[in-house]
């Protein structure tokens, strides 16, 4: 038994291999139908890298067929990825811009002293960081007198987001959401292009699946709570959805915002990319537009960090 399988493995491993990819590359095009076949899909740029050496192999060992059918597989998941291909890297800015960082500085990060000098280095406008709890919290009065405007989420276990800035903060909107499962640090921040609202704020993890339920609920509660900002408006945070998830896609429709392109993941950090996932997530819109995305290290983290730089656009 076990030796007939084995002879129809090494029979047929081109076209079981060629049907894996293809579930693969389906999942994210499907997973507005299913939860589990939306977290699969989280996945793929690791998929589209696989996609690529198994090409090559199919190439190397002359299973033509098998072939063309990776290469359809690898331009599918480029017609999925096509939004984020292309990160916003602007040379020059015209008119008046403003720079932030966004950084999930993890809860247990040793290594804060080097977090404040990171920051110094980098020399945003305005700093977002979440995780900030009872270990991290000395970040806040470490960075004040560099950035001594400060908008953070009421105390709770959920709302774990600060808005620091060395731009005058006219008015904080922070609040949390209905039963305390979200919370958001905003903050009217009046630039030289007048003001404008940056908002951070930190979802929990999709695992176990079930919990991608209350990832939309709390999308949801922030979507409600950004619902009166009518000025120009820049979301950040740790939304631990990638870009072309469901959820990520809902947001911005429903917030009527753009996601940052760029494909460099955030976590975890000590992988290399392509194996970072992209789950630090900035979106502008309201006549805010983004003119510059990096992805940066921030010493102790399990995140990679995001500096931006935004500007006036089209409302």
């Amino acid at each position: 038994m076990i030796r007939r399988l084995l002879n129809a493995f090494l029979t047929y491993w081109p076209w079981l291999l060629l049907a894996g990819l293809f579930g693969l590359t389906l999942a994210p095009i499907l997973g507005d139908y299913s939860r589990k076949l939306d977290f699969l899909g989280q996945f793929l740029i690791q998929t589209s890298t696989l996609t690529v050496v198994v090409l090559l192999l199919f190439l190397v060992t002359q299973y033509r067929l098998a072939a063309f059918g990776a290469l359809v597989c690898f331009i599918l998941q480029l017609v999925v990825l096509q939004p984020s291909l292309f990160p916003a890297r602007a040379m020059t800015h015209a008119g008046d811009s403003i720079s932030v960082v966004f950084s999930n500085v993890w809860g247990r990060n040793e290594r804060l002293p080097e977090v404040v000098e990171r920051l110094h280095a980098l020399d945003p406008d305005v700093i977002v960081l979440t995780e900030i709890r009872d270990e991290t919290e000395a970040l806040v009065p470490a960075l004040e007198k560099a950035w001594p405007y400060r908008a953070a989420c009421p105390r709770h276990y959920s709302c774990d987001t600060v808005v620091l800035s060395r731009l005058p903060i006219v008015q904080d909107r922070s609040g949390k959401g209905e039963r305390g499962l979200v919370g958001v640090a905003a903050a009217s921040i009046e630039t030289g292009f007048g003001p404008v609202t940056v908002a951070g704020t930190h979802l929990t993890q999709p695992l176990p699946p079930a919990r991608q339920r209350i990832q939309e609920y709390q999308a949801e509660q922030i979507v409600g709570m950004l619902a009166g900002v009518d000025e120009p408006l820049l979301v950040v945070g740790d939304f631990n959805s990638v870009p072309w998830g469901r959820l990520i896609r809902a947001f911005a429709a429903a917030t009527r915002l753009d996601v940052a392109p760029g494909l460099e993941g955030t976590w975890p950090a000590m992988l290399p990319w392509p194996f970072r996932l992209p789950i630090d997530q900035a979106l502008t819109g309201r006549g805010l537009q983004l003119l510059e995305r990096q992805v940066v290290t921030m010493p102790g983290a399990d995140h990679k960090a995001l500096r931006l730089v935004v500007g006036p656009g089209a409302a």
